[in-house]
């Protein structure tokens, strides 16, 4: 919307700086041709106020135009078309209007007057047009600002929330029930199993504390923290657990936001594996293409299974933070039938000082 006619105030706070500069005008105007004041106001001052919506149009032509780089040419003859027409308008509506004036007092000194002046029109056509442009561009700067300030603070809170689900999932009562309930037996069955169970938690609740506050994380350090989650998650449901893991060696090193794998994972064991009563392979790919790294994540999934609650939740919050921190670069998308669902993201590979 319009920056100065967001409200009525700002309109008429607008209306009341351009009336000295009207008078300003006349002032000059009185100056060059000679005339009194009051002449100079009755000439002046009415295609001012025309002038005044003229300008405030070209609020348009900048959102339009953007001085950049690499539109550079389009950008200077994008406001050279402009201001030929704003000038050529604002000329025309003052020689119509002193021609109206002639019309009325029978004479023609008012024409006279204008073909006097022309010059100082089009002088004030061309300042005026240009400290409009100026100040919009100010105006959208300060927006922009004040957009990617809003993004960012956004970002840290989807961030923060990331990382409290993800600390949560880490304490929930019911998947701690779950591990010790299943660590009770195997210390006495097996304690080398019993063993493994413990490292797999305790790497999988550390990763929380030493990545949940960094930006970026490599693919490496994503795996195995999943790895650690169905580490434990293999345990519980034994057989009916199987993995295929796909990883191109050259995904490894590149980054991604903390927690980024696991709500793909975890999504995929909860509302898939987990709802088949025989079970079924869950597969995870990474690999690095055309500059980009794309993971997918396929489990499948039982048709007759009721649908639990909270699913979609987490892939949707994934969307959220990828969208805020690569914009529309990152893709995710979802594909579910019959036999299985499967997840692909794609995000801009970056590695190393590319963070």
């Amino acid at each position: 919307m319009h920056p100065f006619m967001r409200s009525g105030k700002q309109f008429a706070l607008m209306g009341l700086l351009w009336g000295p500069i009207a008078l300003v005008v006349a002032i000059f105007h009185a100056g060059l041709t000679a005339s009194p004041v009051r002449t100079s106001l009755v000439l002046v001052f009415p295609p001012m106020v025309i002038l005044l919506f003229v300008c405030l149009s070209t609020w348009y032509v900048c959102k339009i135009a953007r001085p950049e780089k690499k539109r550079l040419l389009r950008f200077l003859l994008t406001h050279l078309a402009a201001l030929i027409l704003v000038n050529v308008f604002f000329v025309l509506v003052a020689l119509f209007y002193s021609q109206f004036l002639d019309a009325v007092s029978g004479s023609k000194e008012w024409t006279a007057l204008f073909t006097q002046s022309l010059p100082l029109f089009l002088g004030v056509g061309v300042s005026l047009y240009l400290i409009s442009a100026l100040v919009y561009y100010l105006v959208l700067a300060d927006e922009r600002l004040r957009q990617a300030e809003h993004e960012t603070l956004q970002h840290q809170v989807l961030s923060g929330q990331a990382e409290l689900k993800a600390l949560k999932t880490t304490i929930h009562p019911h998947f701690l029930f779950n591990s010790l309930n299943i660590l009770g037996p195997l210390i006495d069955k097996s304690p080398a199993d019993a063993r493994q169970f413990i490292s797999h938690l305790a790497d999988f609740l550390l990763y929380s504390l030493r990545y949940g506050k960094q930006p970026l994380v490599t693919v490496k350090e994503e795996v195995e923290h999943v790895g650690h989650y169905l580490g434990v998650e293999g345990f519980r449901l034994g057989e009916r657990l199987k993995l295929s893991f796909d990883i191109d060696p050259a995904s490894l090193p590149l980054f991604l936001p903390p927690f980024t794998l696991l709500p793909l994972v975890e999504n995929a064991v909860k509302h898939g594996i987990g709802q088949c009563a025989s079970g079924g392979t869950l597969t995870l790919v990474s690999k690095q293409d055309t500059g980009f790294l794309l993971i997918e994540v396929n489990n499948p999934v039982d048709p007759q299974a009721s649908r639990l609650r909270g699913e979609g939740h987490g892939l949707e919050n994934l969307r959220q933070r990828l969208a805020l921190h690569y914009g529309p670069a990152a893709r995710l998308d979802t594909h579910k039938d019959n036999t299985g669902f499967t997840v692909r993201l794609s995000v801009p590979g970056k590695k190393g000082d590319d963070r």
